[in-house]
């Protein structure tokens, strides 16, 4: 079986699914899919390392058109699932966010402070169950830990890292496509190297999340703009160019804060903040919805949920909209792009 570094490029995970490994990355689908394409880029600490793999669907032109879902929903989740952590509770936080997810119906999450076996505990089922027969999809990509040249592990050995899951409609699944890496800007006194990751649902949807640092306010801006301004277009361009995209992520920055989260949030894009340091980031020709926080108990930051509007119309029974979510008690005005 080829390797790169160590990890296996396929390897099979339970019934129907592969898990695809590209050095730190990793991509599994239901059902399964054929062999991935994967490559390997630039792996020096000093530089932004970025790692990519594919998964393309025989017979689709990738590029094809964006489907037709509208609202999108994207829920955002810090875990807390290190084991390392204060705030965690011994594992209890994966399945309390797959209860959001069968409750909240969102189309996809962006997962922190999460391992690399956490999607099959629970979050993969709950996508599977809340759009049977589409194609659920998941990505991860680990922090590095500097001080052993190599990713960070969760207490039970597990890759720690960030992710994210999604799904598509069988008539609009092309493939999908994955990059990820480490920030040119870290922290020098934290052996945690932050990272970002985003996968391209091709022809439909970017979706990217990243987890910046949490105790040098400064490094976080400066990752924050290197996500926005360098890592997702250059992504982009090089998985397919431009789709719709959208980021969650607990950036460790505020609206009004010093420095503000605003600062990172390019021309074209629009931002819905959880009033604490959970943000999504949506590009501009998406039209916000609504939002929820949604509390829990097993972690120490709030689930936090937008809904925007695509440009097509399609949508299944039963999705995420303001009924189903209550959001009929908040009014959108209290989340603006200041929010």
């Amino acid at each position: 079986m080829p390797t790169i570094r160590g990890e296996p490029l396929i390897r099979r995970v339970g019934a129907g699914r592969l898990l695809t490994g590209v050095a730190a990355a990793a991509v599994a689908l239901a059902p399964a899919v054929p062999q991935p394409v994967a490559s390997a880029g630039v792996s020096s600490p000093d530089v932004a390392a970025v790692w990519y793999g594919a998964v393309l669907a025989p017979g689709h032109r990738p590029g094809a058109g964006v489907p037709g879902v509208s609202p999108f929903g994207i829920l955002q989740v810090n875990l807390c699932d290190s084991g390392l952590a204060r705030c965690y509770a011994n594992g209890q936080s994966v399945p309390e966010a797959a209860a959001v997810v069968r409750a909240q119906r969102p189309d996809v999450l962006t997962l922190n402070e999460f391992c690399r076996g956490d999607g099959g505990r629970g979050l993969v089922q709950a996508m599977e169950q809340t759009w049977p027969g589409d194609r659920v999809f998941e990505a991860f990509y680990p922090a590095g830990n500097s001080s052993r040249n190599a990713p960070y592990l969760c207490r039970s050995g597990q890759q720690y890292g960030v992710a994210v899951i999604g799904h598509v409609a069988p008539a609009n699944w092309a493939g999908l496509d994955v990059r990820g890496g480490v920030y040119p800007i870290q922290d020098a006194s934290s052996s945690e190297q932050r990272v970002w990751l985003c996968a391209y649902a091709i022809g439909s949807y970017y979706v990217c999340t990243t987890h910046l640092d949490a105790d040098a306010a400064g490094v976080a801006a400066a990752q924050c703009r290197y996500l926005t301004n360098t890592a997702i277009p250059n992504a982009r361009a090089a998985m397919g160019g431009y789709s719709p995209t959208v980021v969650g992520g607990d950036l460790n920055l505020r609206y009004g804060g010093h420095p503000n989260v605003q600062s990172c949030v390019p021309a074209g894009w629009f931002r819905k903040g959880d009033d604490d340091v959970q943000h999504i980031l949506a590009t501009s020709d998406l039209t916000f919805q609504f939002a929820r926080r949604i509390g829990m108990r097993h972690t120490d930051h709030d689930a936090w949920l937008v809904a925007v509007r695509a440009p097509a119309a399609r949508r299944p029974a039963g999705a995420v909209t303001e009924s189903t979510t209550g959001l009929g008690t908040r009014p959108a005005s209290a989340h603006t792009v200041g929010g």
